[in-house]
């Protein structure tokens, strides 16, 4: 694989370890790897700032009545107050914030808030695939029962490295003149897209005042985005989460257009 285009992609916390380690590769600069671009689906990248925009989405979606939406952008302002001060300790005040507010929207499903069938984890969906009879068969592995024994290392990412920033390291990539791009689904709770806009809004980048004055371009029924030089963000409609789920045909578009953009 040396010398090849190589593209760092995923969705979610992806917006973490994809920022990560493309700053990485580029700070790095190994000859052999050719690094081109990243592009994110859904990116939890910059916790205290998406945090606070989840109550206006709520409102916005019909999930908050005023009250509601009043009372949890007072107290996410208090997280990212703490977080700004003291993000070390941040954590179990942030959480504890979160978590109720959950309770509060009652939603089944955070992934996708048009859904009403309650999401089943990715976990859960791989033991069901493991434990398959059929799965066993093909592996040779008989009658074994597969289960989620030590969930240490996932609390312990949850503690640590859930609030921490990696818009600054997206900005680092693109500030090195490689190109990113993101996708938000108008559908998705768990990283809604007015928190993740935010987010990149406040990201202090070479092209961060060209983006800001950039207008929306609708593109049909499917999407819309705002573009800046080497950087987009586009929002999906009629998508959740899981965006390449949803809207398979559109994600794989907006990937090809990418990689088709930075060969």
């Amino acid at each position: 694989y040396k010398g090849r285009p190589l593209y760092t992609s995923g969705v979610s916390y992806a917006g973490h370890y994809v920022p990560g380690i493309s700053a990485y590769l580029i700070q790095k600069a190994n000859p052999h790897i050719n690094f081109k671009g990243a592009f994110i689906g859904g990116p939890w990248m910059d916790a205290d700032v998406q945090l606070y925009f989840d109550s206006y989405y709520l409102h916005v979606t019909k999930k908050f009545n005023v009250f509601e939406y009043l009372f949890f952008t007072f107290t996410s302002l208090i997280c990212r107050i703490q977080f700004l001060s003291d993000k070390d300790n941040a954590y179990d005040l942030c959480s504890g914030i979160n978590s109720q507010k959950d309770n509060y929207a009652d939603d089944k499903n955070k992934m996708n808030i048009k859904e009403t069938e309650e999401y089943r984890s990715v976990g859960s969906e791989v033991l069901k695939f493991w434990n398959a009879e059929q799965t066993q068969r093909e592996l040779g592995v008989y009658k074994t029962k597969y289960e989620i024994k030590n969930r240490t290392a996932g609390s312990l990412l949850r503690r640590y490295d859930w609030l921490v920033k990696y818009s600054y390291d997206i900005a680092f990539i693109l500030d090195s003149k490689y190109p990113v791009t993101l996708m938000n689904g108008d559908l998705d709770y768990t990283c809604q897209y007015f928190g993740g806009l935010a987010a990149v809004e406040e990201m202090p980048w070479y092209g961060k005042d060209k983006f800001l004055e950039a207008g929306w371009e609708k593109q049909g029924n499917e999407t819309e985005r705002r573009k800046a030089d080497n950087f987009i963000f586009y929002k999906v409609f009629g998508a959740g989460h899981l965006i390449p789920r949803d809207q398979p045909k559109v994600a794989s578009k907006l990937l090809d257009e990418f990689i088709s953009l930075y060969p």
